[in-house]
């Protein structure tokens, strides 16, 4: 049985495990946020997901918190995206 984490037990585990850096999606692929950088898509490589959805009336709000590995930098860190729908 899988045990159901928070969204905060999940980002200090990985915090934790070495994964240290943040990331954000930009049109250029993910922005990195210490470095001040644009990564591309080929050089990502997504070691881990997590998934959180809360439903309400009208919409659902959907998180994944991804731990992620750049390869070429050899660096590990955490993106995080939100998705909202209509129910």
């Amino acid at each position: 049985m899988k045990k159901k984490l928070a969204k905060h037990a999940v980002i200090i585990d990985l915090h934790e495990r070495g994964f240290t850096s943040d990331f954000q999606f930009a049109k250029q692929g993910l922005w990195w946020i210490q470095e001040k950088i644009y990564v591309n898509e080929p050089y990502v490589s997504v070691l881990e997901t997590y998934r959180f959805v809360r439903q309400g009336k009208a919409i659902m709000r959907t998180s994944f918190i991804m731990g992620i590995q750049i390869l070429n930098h050899y660096e590990r860190g955490i993106l995080i995206y939100h998705v909202v729908s209509k129910i």
